[in-house]
Parts: C-alpha cells; structure tokens; sequence
C-alpha cells in the first residue's frame, strides 16, 4: 500500500501555491514522486529523499526514484489518505484527551465570551478559530497548521456528537448535536450544541458550532425589546382563534428564541407540543419533541423521525397549540398547513427576507396551491424580524461629536448628513430628534465592543386580513405591498428610523443589515458603471 512520505521540509514543499500539485510515496519498495504540474520544488523533494541519511531511515538514501505525471484528482486522494489516517484514526488515548480538551477549551472561551456561535476553519497551513458575539465575528485562536483543525473535526464527531447523520469522513457534509458541561457566569450547567462539518479545498473545511440553549429560560417579549404593539397582536394570537403565526428571518435571527418566549406566556392549562431540532429551551408545562431527521423509523422503514412524521403523529394526541420548527420541505409545510386548517394553533418559522415573501415560499417554492395559502382564517400572522446591534449607553457619541471626529469618513459624513436632511425631507425626523441620534465609538469602552453592546430586534408584522387574502390568492405581490403602504404599514425601515431617533441604534449598523435607508438613483448607478 502507497503511504504520503511526509516531515517538516517535504511539507514545506508541498504546501506551496494554492494547491498541492505533486506527492512523494513509500510503496514498500520503491519510491515514486507523482505530479499534476510541473514545479521547481520536485528536483528539490527528490533530491532530498536521495540525499537524506535519516528520512525513513535511510530507506531511499542514494536509491533512484520514479517521476511520474497524474492526475489532480489522484494527488488531492493522497492528502486526503493522510489526512483521514491522522485525524481520525492515529490518535491515541492520550491525543484524544487531548484534543477533546482542546475543544473543550474553546467551548468554554466561547461562553465566555457570551457566543452564539463558534467557527473552526481549516486552510491548508492553518486553522483558525473564531467567536460570533452579537453578531459580529471575532477571531480568538489562530493554529499554524492544518492537522489540528482537522483531528478536532475528526473527534468532535467520532467521540463526542450525538445524533450524527452519518458516520464521518472528512471529505462529507456531517451534522450532530453535542450536549457538555460547561461554567455559564459562574455556574457549572448542561450546555447543548448544535455541530456542523463541511469539507473544503486543500483537505480542509469548517466546523459550525451554534450554542442553542444559551438562556435557559426564554427572555419575555419585553426582555426582548419589542415593541409595545408587537407584543400585544402576538398576544391577539395566542388568545384568538386557530390558524398560523409564521416568523421569518435570516440564520440567528432570534425567531426561534421570539417564538419560544411566546410560548413560554402560554396557560399551562392548555396542551402545548413543540417539534424542534433540536429543541433550544426547556419549556415549562410543554412537551418537547427532539426530530432526527436523517434516522428511520425502523429499519425496514422508508419513513424517517422527521417533522412531517411526528406532525402526522401529533394528530392523536389533542393538542391546543403547536410549534413547528424551521420549516424546510414542501412536505413538512403541507402539514403545518393542514393543522391551521384543522383547528390548531401553529407557530413555526422559515427563511425568507420579508413578511410578504412567506407566502410566496409556500406557493413557488412548496407548490402549494395560492387558493390553499389564502383559505380563510389560515394566515393569521406573518412576521419578520432582523437583529442590529445596540449602542452602548457608555461611550455612545451625539451626532456632533461624530460629526467632529475623525472616526467617520468624509464619505461617510456626507452620506449621513444626507440621509438625516432626506428623512426631515419625508417627515420621518425633526431637527430636533436629530438631538437624540447616537453613534457607535469604534474605540469601545470597558463595557462594549467596539461600541455596541447586545442586539435590537427590527421587526415588521402583517396582521394578515381578508384583503391581503385575495392578494395572496391572485399572487398580486407587487400590489399587496403597495396596498399595504397606502394602509401605514411599517416596515424594518421604519423601526430603524424609530430605535435612531431614540439613540438605540447607530445608522451605519442598520444600513448593513437591512440596506441604504433611501435607495440610490439607478440612472446614476448605471451611468457611472464604467470610466471614461
């Protein structure tokens, strides 16, 4: 069997340009250099193979050695022979302690830190590990090596997930979930994450680590910073009659979170069931169910432990209202759809950038029928929520201290002092609620980093009615929208401009997450597309 001849100078050649484009192998007997391109630095691998009294032992000291042309696909195969070899199966008790603890390490510091995520990504000479903290990414950890990255992968998802998809290999899409004890602000409590792997050129990839019980306990509606009339037509659902409340938003969006606190305000008088995974709170008085989508129901089975299995099983069990998590197939929306028509109560969540794009998911993407989104009653709430980072109260600046200071751009003065004389322009702002705008001072202080701290939810609700029903119906989205701006509808946009004026929110912030506040001449745009 051909082994990779490797050490510290042979690795040095190798991992030269972007990709590995030649190989030394042991074939027992022989050596052989295979390449995909010529380089320089095979006259430099073989002559220190012949020269080299000590590498293998001597082995192929003064010996001739075969130079032979392959393909990239079969140079690629060798550095991924090694790699699987070191990562996943030459580790020793002890190297597995000591990776686990490696991983462990990080986990903590990630608390820590107060992350939501944990990013561990593989290059071909380094691996570097990095924190999601309020939304922005911070790198904790750098290794100057491959190796490492890739024996954590390898015992993260041997040794310590649980519910894996698939038995691992370094060059498939894995995920799992990992359950731990860690020190949460000074208490030794269960953590539980949710672990992803995905391979990536030049024998790398990356590891996802999402902390999803975080809160213990749901943050309420308040604690959440919604808005006084956001929280009471949420409210007008979980009181009112059956059909379905739909939250969307981007990955980490706080919609499961938002869900889960209305949830948790429930009657425990009545019967609640969630369908999650995996389930992020422990809620009280509620039945939750963890799905393991990619596990059969038995072996002969062709039914797998899914949502749409366990929707199906929920008929039996009478309850009053249900949580359906991220909602991902046609099939699985299909009996969402069929429970709000049924009588129950339904919260549940997809992707989508917008209230109005929920239905349309459901008919383009799901195929369902527009006549079935727009039955009667069905809808009941759409809504979708982004967060923003906060500014800290501590070291936040006014609108003249920013003005004044060199943290801004020139560009960038001109832009907000643009965009503050257009909103007084549309009667969004006074010059004197100008007084209140706060700014983020990029220098931060002892309480925040780099001048905001926490986030902010932005969200935009329809209170679906048996007008925007027959928008629905007709797949009139253009004029749905524009029928509910002539009707005050408030968008993201608006509640921006509304956390601004209360100096919640820094306008460079929001404009990265939801977009310029006022669009940019298109003609302008196009005319200067190209110099002269």
């Amino acid at each position: 069997m051909e082994k990779i001849i490797i050490d510290e100078r042979l690795k040095s050649l190798y991992y030269q340009g972007n990709h590995r484009t030649f190989v030394a192998v042991d074939a027992g007997k022989s050596c052989s250099i295979y390449y995909s391109e010529h380089s320089e630095s095979i006259d430099e691998a073989r002559n220190y193979i012949i020269n080299s009294p000590s590498l293998l032992n001597g082995k192929y000291h003064n010996q001739s050695i075969k130079v032979e042309k392959k393909s990239q696909i079969d140079i690629d195969d060798y550095f991924l022979e090694k790699n699987q070899r070191e990562s996943d199966i030459q580790l020793n008790a002890d190297e597995e302690d000591s990776v686990k603890s490696k991983i462990l390490n990080v986990l903590q510091e990630g608390v820590n830190l107060g992350a939501s995520d944990i990013h561990i990504e593989i290059y071909a000479r380094e691996t570097l590990i990095k924190v999601r903290v309020d939304g922005r990414r911070k790198q904790i950890r750098s290794i100057p090596e491959n190796l490492e990255g890739m024996r954590m992968a390898s015992v993260l998802f041997m040794k310590m997930a649980k519910d894996k998809e698939t038995d691992y290999k370094s060059n498939k899409v894995n995920n799992g979930n990992l359950v731990t004890q860690l020190n949460v602000k000074g208490t030794r409590r269960v953590t539980n994450w949710r672990v992803g792997w995905i391979p990536a050129i030049n024998e790398g990839g990356k590891i996802t680590l999402r902390w999803t019980d975080r809160n213990v306990k749901p943050p309420t509606r308040e604690e959440l910073n919604w808005e006084r009339n956001h929280i009471k037509q949420s409210d007008e659902f979980i009181e009112g009659r059956p059909g379905l409340f739909i939250m969307a938003g981007q990955t980490g969006s706080g919609k499961t979170t938002t869900i889960c606190s209305m949830i948790d305000s429930i009657d425990k008088s009545y019967s609640v069931h969630t369908i999650e995974d995996p389930p992020e709170f422990e809620l009280d008085g509620v039945i939750q169910t963890h799905t393991k989508p990619h596990e059969k129901v038995s072996k002969d089975s062709h039914e797998y432990l899914d949502q749409t299995y366990y929707a199906k099983s929920l008929l039996r069990h009478d309850p009053d209202y249900e949580f359906h998590g991220e909602l991902r197939t046609a099939e699985a929306a299909k009996e969402v759809m069929r429970k709000g028509e049924t009588g129950q109560k339904v919260f549940t969540t997809v992707h989508t950038s917008s209230p109005l794009g929920i239905p349309i998911t459901f008919i383009e993407q799901w195929g369902m029928s527009p006549a079935l989104v727009a039955s009667p009653n069905l809808l009941r709430h759409l809504v979708y929520q982004v967060l923003v980072r906060q500014i800290c109260p501590h070291c936040g600046l006014t609108l003249d201290e920013a003005m004044d200071s060199e943290l801004l751009t020139d560009s960038e003065k001109t832009h907000l002092s643009s965009t503050i004389n257009k909103l007084v322009d549309e009667d969004s702002l006074t010059n004197e609620q100008t007084n209140n705008f706060r700014f983020k001072n990029p220098k931060g202080c002892n309480e925040c980093i780099e001048g905001e701290k926490e986030r902010l939810p932005l969200v935009e609700m329809i209170v679906v009615n048996d007008v925007d029903r027959e928008f629905i119906k007709s797949c009139d989205f253009l004029g749905w929208q524009k029928h509910l701006m002539a009707n005050g509808y408030k968008t993201v946009r608006d509640h921006a401009i509304v956390r601004m004026k209360r100096g919640q929110v820094d306008l460079f912030t929001i404009e990265q997450k939801i977009g310029r506040l006022f669009e940019e001449d298109v003609s302008q745009i196009n005319r200067s597309m190209l110099d002269d």
